[in-house]
């Protein structure tokens, strides 16, 4: 995925912006993915009982 999006932008100037915040964003926001889907398996869980 990261490489489509790479691929999509025109100068090298933008893909180095895009690089250093994916970057210094990834951690963040691979948490809150993963919290997000940890909330809605549980919202799932509770609805089943």
């Amino acid at each position: 995925m990261l490489a489509v999006l790479l691929v999509a932008l025109e100068s090298d100037e933008d893909r180095q912006k895009f690089i250093e915040t994916f970057e210094q964003y990834h951690a963040r926001m691979e948490r809150t993915a993963k919290d997000s889907l940890y909330y809605e398996e549980a919202e799932c869980q509770q609805s089943d009982n």
